[in-house]
């Protein structure tokens, strides 16, 4: 094996190489930094926009809540005077049936 000779100027400047690319390393570890930095501000900017949407979100649901009981109310009662009506209807319709069974029995059949 042969050895190699660094006197000639060949050792400084490998090892200049070395520390150049030390450098670009420090650089790119640098701006990954940076991003992760950015990254995490718009992610804290992003929970924050959400957090205040929660928040917000009560007082709209608590409305929207409030008007579908009113119109269940509503159609409760209408329902209500359904039922009502069609209930006369029914004792009105017995009522007649019976009086045409007693006007039949009382004629003689």
């Amino acid at each position: 094996m042969q050895t190699v000779e660094w006197t000639d100027g060949k050792l400084e400047e490998r090892l200049d190489r070395i520390d150049e690319r030390f450098d670009r390393v420090d650089e790119r570890i640098g701006d990954v930094g940076h991003r992760i930095t950015e990254t995490a501000q718009e992610t804290n900017r992003r929970l924050k926009e959400v957090d205040r949407r929660i928040t917000e979100t009560p007082e709209h649901v608590d409305h929207r809540l409030d008007r579908v009981e009113a119109e269940v109310r509503e159609l409760k009662q209408g329902m209500e005077a359904l039922q009502t009506t069609f209930q006369r209807g029914n004792f009105a319709l017995v009522v007649a049936v019976f009086g045409v069974l007693v006007a039949t029995i009382l004629k003689g059949g």
